[in-house]
């Protein structure tokens, strides 16, 4: 019991430091859900053409912050294969394109959320 107390407190803490209200999160009646089909928002023109000219292949894992509207007001990268210029290649299309229907709290009003998803570059054979 103690170590997933400590591991929840933990988990609490870096969603309290991403602008989140943790107990209103625990009680959400509907997460923060795609308005439009994230399988448009990165297209293949989105792929960093220096890296595609040398074969680099990569993935990245991402969180939108989402704002009580629905926008998508951040972009952060939680874990990248690197080079960096995927990294900003998703964070800039995610930005121009994500749209959502914000998270719901206890009692339906929209509160802030976040978003997380993995986007994979991939060179066709």
């Amino acid at each position: 019991k103690a170590p997933m107390a400590a591991l929840r407190k933990c988990t609490d803490d870096l969603v309290k430091n991403w602008g989140i209200d943790v107990e209103a999160h625990r009680t959400l009646t509907r997460p923060a859900t795609p308005a439009n089909n994230p399988g448009r928002w990165i297209k293949s023109s989105d792929y960093p053409q220096d890296l595609l000219r040398r074969g680099t292949q990569g993935l990245v894992q991402f969180r939108l912050s989402i704002d009580e509207n629905g926008a998508a007001i951040g972009c952060d990268i939680q874990r990248s294969t690197r080079p960096e210029g995927f990294d900003t290649a998703v964070c800039n299309a995610l930005m121009r394109r994500a749209r959502f229907e914000p998270a719901l709290d206890a009692s339906s009003r929209p509160i802030r959320s976040y978003w997380r998803n993995t986007v994979r570059f991939n060179i066709g054979r």
